[in-house]
């Protein structure tokens, strides 16, 4: 039979050298050895990196304190009759089921030992955020909530334009937004290429150095073919005063992660890609595969309850599009609804396509109205110009609802208008194939079992005959944790990935 092993180290505040958390100085572990329970965990969604916990304050000896007064002193509070918790306090939970003797002996799993075991079993690092003392008759108890360090540091917000002159991809960006937030001179991590010498809170290593974030593409597109283009395509992104969590869920979007040209024909990324940071502070990026991490069979394994539904959930049924400026720089935007969704409500979400007409403008210059032809000094300067005459030889917008040929091209007007046509023409069909993604029926659910570790974005392959669910693939978004009297049991919130884009365009 396994036993239960667990291990709370507490590192209280010795230095604030900012007001951000963990950005500070510690002092030598303690060891906590009277908590009554435990429960908090990791996810996808960094909301969820919560842990609370309540443990004894129980009386330990009398002490005279400066005033001359005399009392039992309970375990928590100092001499000073000051509750020794303070914000910011660093607490780390290691948590392991065993049979091996060594186990038991060993400094890394003994209570009078602040020897730290292996971070194999390290459920999560986290400082305190807030705590309540209660006293009731005459026992008395701290409920203690903390946060992990991702919460706040992805929770800062950000104003910044990233532009077509900085050349870079979204891994690229994303690596730098990351270590805007989180660099700090007593950092665990060493930057890399340009920011070399810098430290930070957070690993954001690409794969290239050694970390995590995914930043070479596959060799294959959705519909199976070849891709002969395994660099990320370089994007643009500004937003003022953003949390940095919203910058890396846009930068994961198909529209980042797939060229102008793939947009249009075949992708090579059909979903967003998912994120996480890890139990050791480590980033990671990645693009949902269908390869499972690892399988559940209800009957086989030790899962004590679940609870599956398949529905239409977090649903968008309009997108609100921009598919850039026309001839006279007046933003194109429209929107596109699926009116088949069951949801009757209006879940909105805003796609910026501006690609699009600079890529319809661009083309009609390279193989429709030649530059040469086009007003400007010199010929088509500054970009984009109208044609200098009419009716025109060639243009790449018709056809459209109202152009069918060129010929019905016949001033500055009608150009403008056939440009506007083609361009919102493309980013409607995009729009729906968005749509058609992101509002069907999936899995989602808990699964509890007996106290084990799994990782945020591990996919599962997961069966119980009982209520027919067989071999579905299945993400693991959020871990849970709790410790308390009857033992560790271990919470996986699961929620099945979204169905894959082939293309977006026309």
């Amino acid at each position: 039979m396994s036993i239960l092993l667990t291990k709370i180290l507490w590192s209280r505040l010795k230095d604030r050298r900012t007001e951000a958390i963990g950005d500070n100085l510690y002092e030598s572990p303690i060891v906590i050895t009277d908590i009554i329970s435990i429960t908090g965990g990791k996810g996808m969604d960094i909301k969820n990196n919560v842990l609370s916990f309540t443990l004894k304050n129980d009386f330990q000896k009398n002490i005279t304190y400066p005033d001359a007064s005399t009392m039992k002193q309970t375990t928590y509070v100092n001499s000073s009759k000051e509750l020794m918790f303070e914000e910011q306090d660093q607490i780390k939970v290691y948590a392991k089921y065993t049979d091996d003797g060594a186990d038991f002996v060993s400094d890394a799993w003994s209570s009078s030992s602040t020897t730290a075991p292996s971070d194999d079993y390290l459920i999560g690092s986290f400082y305190i955020a807030e705590f309540n003392p209660q006293h009731v008759d005459k026992a008395a108890q701290i409920n203690v909530k903390c946060v992990d360090k991702t919460y706040v540091l992805f929770n800062r917000i950000l104003a910044k334009a990233f532009t077509a002159t900085d050349g870079l991809t979204a891994p690229e960006m994303i690596q730098k937004v990351i270590r805007y937030s989180s660099q700090n001179p007593e950092g665990l991590f060493q930057g890399t290429a340009g920011d070399a010498g810098t430290r930070y809170d957070v690993d954001a290593r690409l794969v290239s150095e050694s970390g995590y974030i995914t930043d070479t593409r596959r060799n294959t597109k959705e519909d199976g073919s070849a891709n002969a283009n395994t660099d990320f395509p370089e994007v643009e992104l500004a937003k003022v005063w953003k949390p940095v969590y919203e910058w890396i869920k846009d930068l994961s979007q198909v529209e980042m992660t797939n060229s102008v040209t793939e947009q249009g024909d075949v992708l090579v990324y059909g979903r967003p890609f998912i994120f996480w940071v890890d139990e050791s502070n480590a980033f990671h990026w990645v693009y949902p595969s269908d390869t499972p991490d690892s399988t559940i069979v209800v009957g086989t394994d030790e899962v004590r309850n679940a609870n599956m539904s398949k529905s239409v959930f977090d649903v968008t049924n309009m997108i609100i599009y921009n598919v850039g400026d026309d001839m006279y720089g007046t933003g194109l935007y429209y929107y596109a609804v699926d009116l088949t969704s069951k949801v009757r409500t209006l879940k909105m979400r805003y796609v910026p396509m501006t690609d699009i007409s600079k890529k319809w403008i661009s083309a009609d210059y390279a193989t429709g109205t030649l530059a040469a032809d086009r007003d400007g000094a010199p010929a088509g300067k500054p970009v984009p110009q109208f044609p200098t005459s009419y009716p025109l030889s060639a243009c790449v917008f018709p056809p459209t609802e109202n152009f069918a040929n060129v010929a019905s091209i016949s001033d500055d007007g009608d150009y403008n208008d056939a440009l506007r046509e083609r361009c919102l023409a493309e980013g409607d069909k995009r729009a729906k194939a968005l749509l058609s993604g992101l509002s069907n029926a999936r899995w989602k659910g808990t699964v509890t079992m007996k106290g084990t570790t799994y990782a945020a974005g591990d996919l599962i392959k997961f069966t119980d005959d009982r209520i027919g669910l067989n071999e579905v693939l299945i993400r693991v978004m959020t871990v849970r944790h709790s410790f308390n009297k009857n033992g560790w049991q271990t919470t996986l919130e699961l929620e099945q990935d979204t169905d894959v884009l082939v293309n977006t365009g026309v």
